[in-house]
């Protein structure tokens, strides 16, 4: 069996006094950590990851590097600039967005991109 947790009520839960748990809002999903006392025993899951700052280096390959600086872009009229700040902004773009999949950053718009030939139904929110 499973139920929804109501974060509100974490104090209800039978292994409250266990377990101190926190509830993790993460925007488009929730995430509870337990900390079991006894033990000082940390579990998580899905919320602790770790993305490094600086992009894999599969990502500077000229092909890939492209969809780093295209992913930097605040806009579609904003120009393609290639450089380790702009590819880190790029990088973690693309990373927070499949890792946390936040629909949140994008806008709806067609996007001409020239290096595919076509156009994507969104573009990046301002200040995103």
């Amino acid at each position: 069996d499973f139920e929804v947790l109501d974060p509100e009520r974490l104090e209800d839960l039978p292994w409250n006094e266990d377990c101190l748990t926190a509830y993790v809002d993460a925007a488009t999903f929730g995430e509870v950590a337990l900390l079991h006392k006894s033990s000082q025993t940390l579990v998580v899951t899905d919320s602790l990851i770790s993305i490094p700052e600086d992009p894999p280096e599969l990502l500077m390959d000229a092909q890939y590097s492209k969809a780093l600086a295209y992913h930097a872009r605040d806009d579609a009229t904003s120009v393609l600039q290639d450089s380790p700040e702009t590819r880190r902004k790029g990088w973690a773009r693309i990373a927070l967005f499949t890792t946390f999949f936040n629909p949140g950053g994008l806008a709806d718009g067609e996007v001409w991109i020239p290096e595919a030939s076509a156009t994507r139904p969104w573009q990046w929110q301002a200040n995103w």
